[in-house]
């Protein structure tokens, strides 16, 4: 990281390179989700697959309301800042948006365990309740881990982005699987399986998002910089929800449909 920091690169090198690293990224990723999927199959049965499928839905839609636009509004504002010489301005960004994060975070993790039994009914799938409990603190670490990919991303390092969601993928496969086929060989039902499996997904954000920050004190520059205050903390909020909400808005519509559809059938 101190070499990368030190190294000064050409600005469409960096940009390449990164769609490079990010496209490679993306390609294993399916790649392992694809291997994921075909044990997951044979270890739940179509009725685990069921509720596992229903608790990530409901996920995915939360995850793309609460994260859906900020990342890019700030990846956006840092980048500006960078661009003026303002570095102090691109950690007051980042520190604006991590509140947000964590709010939106902690607000929908509470709200999913909280409401797991009335989201379950509500989809018609009463018992993919407890993979619905088993996957809600995922969205607190997903929410942060994004405010530190914008980050990144605003700085025009798309590596740490790249290795976090490998990171998650990997466990996906290994703890997701491993989980699922340990509690089902310990005489638990489909549901309980289906949930300890979903659970590889929490493990697996919690450790991308415990590298991202590690990566991110690692390389900061946070070199006097001021208390924010009330009036840069609005100035900032503005900015980022002019950008972030119609991203969001976006975004959300297709989640929201697939949610639709998924309790239609199950109905």
């Amino acid at each position: 990281m101190k070499k990368r920091k030190n190294k000064r690169t050409p600005r469409g090198d960096g940009f390449l390179t990164g769609v490079l690293l990010l496209s490679l990224s993306t390609a294993l990723v399916k790649i392992i989700g694809l291997g994921v999927k075909i044990p997951l199959i044979s270890t739940l049965g179509a009725v685990g697959m069921g509720y596992f499928n229903s608790a990530y839905e409901i996920y995915a839609l939360l995850c793309v309301i609460s994260c859906a636009g900020l990342p890019t509004a700030l990846s956006m504002m840092i980048s500006a800042r960078r661009e003026q010489g303002d570095t102090r301005g691109a950690e007051r960004a980042f520190r604006t948006a991590n509140a947000c994060f964590l709010l939106l975070g902690a607000v929908g993790s509470v709200a999913m365990l909280g409401l797991s039994e009335k989201i379950a009914s509500a989809i018609g799938n009463e018992n993919a309740k407890y993979s619905i409990m088993a996957i809600a603190p995922s969205l607190l670490f997903i929410c942060l881990s994004s405010g530190v990919r914008g980050y990144f991303q605003g700085h025009g390092d798309m590596l740490p982005t790249a290795v976090s969601q490998l990171i998650e993928a990997v466990c996906k496969l290994v703890l997701g699987v491993g989980l699922g086929v340990t509690v089902l060989s310990l005489g638990a039902t489909a549901a309980q399986g289906a949930a300890a499996s979903i659970f590889g997904i929490t493990l697996g954000i919690i450790l991308s998002c415990i590298y991202l920050f590690a990566m991110k004190k690692h390389c900061a520059d946070t070199k006097d910089i001021r208390p924010i205050g009330n009036t840069e903390k609005l100035h900032d909020l503005k900015i980022l929800l002019k950008i972030a909400i119609p991203i969001t808005l976006g975004s959300v519509f297709m989640s929201a449909c697939r949610v639709v559809d998924m309790a239609l059938i199950l109905r």
